[in-house]
């Protein structure tokens, strides 16, 4: 099916002036662009109930539809036009017409079979079939079936053969696409798809990238302003040429003005020097932390998109907090840390763990950071860390006042604890509160590298608070302040990572519903966004592999 509302205009630079791309709203696409077509072998034979004939003489044919009309001699015969007289042995049957069966239901199994086995050499089969000996074959069965008395005895022996056969090439099949999966021009339309792929989606990111001493967690620019007066204009570009593939699925590519625009701030470490790895995910995990009043459901569009991505990797969607969220943060990090511990042991034992990362999503992150002193056997494992708007400095600092309201009636109506440590409201002293202390807690130091989403369109996770970047504008003549400052501090002076990422999402949200209008809509789009979650596969899955 052809969706002609996705028209673009594309290639002038060639000199064409209009080109329109044809794009499909079904999957008819090879993600190896290496099409193979398969057969599925499905043969049931079942004889036609036995009615009596007026002459017992011949076998008469009739219409399914009505019985008592004999059917034209020049008509092809199919086995649920034969009807039996009564009486009439298997033996009176000619063996023409068993010959026909043969050819009918056998013959194109057993061309099934050599069709497959040319494919490749490699191959081998127990049993050969051989279209020259199929002659002797076809009349060694016949004779067999002459020497049968029932019409039931017949149906089961042409069924044998028939399962046989497809049993073989079952076996076949496997054994060839096992061999095709495993050679090398594979891989290397594999690496070219996952480049293409990648090349495509880094025309909606715009990076900019520093080499640094140390992070910093302070910046004199508005960046969240910056880029919302940006976006439009981004858009605009992007509309004129982005749509470079004439032909193109958009189950996997997505329209344009569906994907999400990245602004990636890239900080490097001025001592680290670069490395070519291969990518290697084999004995690695990553575990997945829902939100507040989340499930491990939430991840499932990351799940899709990194098992077709790193197929080897090992991921543990984390449940043992579901239907709790509501409680102590550090109970629930206890949770996770023993769930983490769990999987590994039963999984990856014996010292078999080579990388362990997480995601976190909302309240997720600040429980993995909670967990991570707990699993601290690990802490030569870690390897990435990625939070999707989370609010690592609380809501100390919130814009919205709708959402604010919002969450004291949440707080207060299901004696929330974990809000209440969110908005540091559970000790007089801010300096004495959870979310404080876990600013001083050690666990994302361990990490090779960290990112942190964040979207100016979310009022349900801060923007500085998910980013751990306080704009200059906040200053510490206040307590609050103080402490906002300096629980910015405390983290990101503990990251040792070679590289930390500070990624801002401008989603095109184009709903008019409550959630919209409160700043929750772009909240829901790191876990629902479907163009977001196969950009990140794209172009950040490979970070699990260096």
């Amino acid at each position: 099916m052809i969706d002609r509302q996705t028209v673009q205009i594309g290639y002038p630079e060639k000199g064409i002036q209009e080109f329109i791309p044809i794009t499909f709203s079904q999957p008819h696409y090879s993600v190896l662009n290496l099409i193979v077509h398969t057969v599925l072998f499905d043969y049931k034979f079942r004889p036609s109930p036995l009615y009596y004939s007026q002459n017992e003489d011949f076998v008469k044919v009739i219409t399914r539809e009505e019985k008592g009309a004999i059917k034209p001699e020049n008509m092809s015969l199919t086995i649920e036009d034969i009807i039996f007289p009564k009486g009439l042995s298997i033996t009176k049957i000619s063996s023409a017409y068993i010959g026909k069966l043969y050819d009918q239901f056998i013959l194109p199994l057993i061309n099934s079979i050599e069709m497959i086995k040319k494919r490749t050499e490699e191959v081998k089969m127990e049993e050969e079939y051989k279209i020259d000996s199929y002659e002797i074959e076809r009349n060694n069965w016949i004779s067999s079936v002459l020497k049968l008395t029932s019409t039931s005895e017949l149906s089961i022996s042409l069924m044998d053969q028939i399962n046989i056969n497809a049993n073989i090439i079952f076996q076949l099949w496997n054994d060839y696409l096992n061999l095709v999966i495993n050679t090398s021009i594979t891989k290397r339309l594999l690496e070219e798809f996952n480049k293409k792929r990648a090349q495509h989606f880094s025309q909606f990111v715009y990076q900019s990238e520093i080499k640094v001493k140390a992070f910093s967690y302070s910046t004199t620019r508005d960046t969240a302003l910056e880029h919302q007066n940006l976006v439009s204009v981004i858009r605009h570009s992007l509309a004129k040429g982005i749509d470079k593939i004439p032909l193109k699925e958009l189950s996997l590519f997505a329209k344009p003005d569906e994907i999400p625009i990245l602004f990636e701030n890239l900080s490097v470490k001025e001592d680290i020097v670069p490395r070519v790895l291969e990518e290697d995910v084999k004995d690695s995990l990553m575990a997945f932390v829902h939100g507040f009043q989340g499930s491990s459901f939430d991840g499932k569009m990351l799940k899709n998109v990194l098992m077709i991505r790193l197929p080897e990797l090992q991921t543990l969607w984390s449940s043992a907090n579901e239907k709790a969220t509501e409680g102590d943060i550090q109970v629930l990090a206890d949770k996770l840390a023993h769930e983490v511990i769990t999987y590994i042991c039963e999984w990856l034992p014996k010292g078999k763990l080579k990388k362990l990362s997480f995601f976190g999503h909302s309240l997720g992150g600040v429980i993995i950071r909670a967990a991570l002193p707990k699993l601290r056997e690990y802490k030569n494992n870690m390897h990435l860390f990625v939070t999707f708007s989370t609010p690592h400095l609380g809501y100390i600092y919130q814009d919205s006042k709708l959402v604010g309201a919002g969450m004291w009636v949440l707080k207060k109506w299901k004696s929330s604890k974990c809000l209440e440590q969110l908005q540091m409201t559970d000790d007089k002293k801010y300096t004495e509160t959870f979310l404080y202390k876990l600013s001083l807690a050690e666990g994302i130091g361990w990490f090779k590298y960290v990112m942190l989403m964040s979207s100016f369109l979310d009022s349900y996770s801060p923007y500085e608070s998910s980013r751990i970047e306080v704009y200059n504008k906040v200053t510490s003549k206040s307590s609050k302040e103080a402490v906002y400052i300096q629980m910015a501090a405390n983290i990101i002076s503990q990251i040792k990572a070679n590289a930390l990422y500070r990624i801002n999402v401008a989603f095109n949200i184009k709903k008019t519903d409550i959630n919209s209008l409160i700043g929750r809509e772009a909240h829901l789009q790191f876990l629902e966004n479907e163009a977001l979650m196969k950009l990140f596969g794209y172009r950040y899955a490979n970070l699990l592999a260096k």
